[in-house]
């Protein structure tokens, strides 16, 4: 529009831990002004991949009570798109996650050793209702930043390393 260019560069980390590793990636957004650069900055940034997998075995025993699942998994996706719609300035973002655990429902919160005996039935990919949603950004132009429609949820579980 007029102008008006969205630049997106995405940026990653990741990092390793005894017997696994974390890696999470941002998309950041900069509006571009080619009439007015003062005008131009960074406007949005949001997790768009994250992944985890925390050593859950530490002897034969765990081997055997864990059916052989010897790491917690966690795994992020978002992906961006123009939505069509232009409340303001700038159009309007779709912003649509999902995320999900294994083997079943894991936390960073709970130590898997203190956990039961895993049955066939826990080996599956498990999705978290809480980090699976969908938003939609209009541009503040008064913030001169990207607002969501609703208030996203603490996903750092899953996106930050």
């Amino acid at each position: 529009q007029d102008g008006n260019v969205l630049l997106g560069v995405q940026s990653s980390l990741q990092t390793g831990y005894s017997g696994g590793g974390a890696s999470a990636t941002a998309l950041r957004l900069f509006h571009i002004d080619r009439g007015n650069p003062d005008a131009s900055g960074f406007v949005l940034s949001v997790p768009v991949e994250g992944s985890k997998m925390i050593r859950a075995c530490f002897d034969e025993d765990d081997l055997v009570r864990r059916r052989e699942a010897c790491h917690d998994e966690y795994a992020f996706s978002g992906s961006v798109s123009l939505n069509g719609k232009e409340s303001g300035l700038l159009p309007d973002i779709s912003y649509r996650t999902e995320a999900s655990t294994y083997p079943g429902r894991v936390s960073l919160f709970e130590d898997s050793t203190e956990k039961p005996t895993l049955g066939e039935e826990d080996l599956v990919w498990v999705r978290d209702e809480t980090c699976s949603y969908s938003r939609v950004f209009v541009f503040d132009a008064a913030a001169e930043r990207y607002r969501p429609d609703k208030k996203l949820p603490d996903c750092s579980s899953y996106t930050v390393p």
